[in-house]
């Protein structure tokens, strides 16, 4: 049996985000407009996360089993996946969530592998 863990930390990236957003009607469809300052102009908060797993290998003659249950982003940092420019800003945002996942790998000497994979997220 194996646990493992890892931290994973990035700066806030740059990005060049709309100063200004017009909404401009025609012919009854509404259209947004957007007008662009400088240059890498909004800096995005840090990214960090916390993954942690644990690994369950059983040898069964020429053949090995593993049982991995593995948590990315443990304490459910609401780290910016990307920005999107929308006319609801609300909407802008999507972060990345906790997510689990649960494997069973059976592999053989001769490098057959059979791999299932459960995945959710809240």
């Amino acid at each position: 049996m194996s646990l493992g863990g890892t931290w994973s930390y990035a700066s806030g990236n740059y990005l060049t985000a709309p100063e200004v957003h017009y909404l401009i009607t025609v012919e009854n469809q509404q259209y947004l407009i957007e007008q662009y300052g400088s240059k890498n102009n909004l800096k995005l908060p840090a990214y960090h996360r916390l993954d942690v797993g644990i690994h369950h290998k059983k040898d069964l003659g020429n053949a090995r089993q593993t049982w991995s249950f593995t948590v990315y982003n443990v304490y459910n940092r609401q780290n910016v996946f990307y920005v999107n420019s929308t006319l609801n800003s609300n909407r802008g945002l999507s972060f990345q969530p906790v997510f689990y996942i649960t494997c069973f790998t059976i592999s053989q000497l001769c490098n057959r592998v059979l791999n299932i994979a459960y995945i959710y997220s809240w």
